[in-house]
């Protein structure tokens, strides 16, 4: 798990095989990710241990706002699980039919939790209230 002090995400030690990783991302904000690889610490005349490495065989990058993903996940756009992969449009705002583009609502509307897809899911507002978002 996620470290606060030094965001160590995950380690691993000892031999591993070739496995999958997977770390979900629950917020809109800006992510890097370093990977680093240590040789074990034990000193030996033999070459037991000369041949220590470790291999990324890929990184797949899903939902990327802004683009530079593998692809991208249709998501639903209100009350969204907190594990879910995707990550919703800011609020006042719906997602454009089959593209994964979120497109802000009129004035003087709100989005409609339980269809949130097109811009149909913009509702105007109650009588004698407005939108601040």
């Amino acid at each position: 798990g996620q470290n606060e002090w030094s965001n160590i995400v995950e380690s691993w030690s000892g031999t591993t095989g070739k496995q999958s990783y997977s770390y979900l991302i629950k917020s809109n904000d800006t992510v890097s990710f370093t990977w680093g690889f240590q040789r074990t610490g034990i000193f030996s005349t033999q070459n037991e241990y000369s041949s220590d490495y470790a291999k990324i065989y890929s990184v797949h990058l899903t939902n990327a706002i802004g683009g530079v993903a593998s692809e991208c996940r249709q998501c639903a756009l209100a009350a969204v699980d907190s594990d879910s992969a995707c990550v919703p449009c800011p609020p006042g705002h719906y997602m454009l039919n089959g593209t994964g583009v979120c497109r802000s609502c009129p004035s003087n509307t709100i989005i409609r939790p339980e269809q949130p897809i097109g811009e149909q899911a913009c509702i105007p507002c109650g009588p004698n209230t407005y939108s601040n978002k």
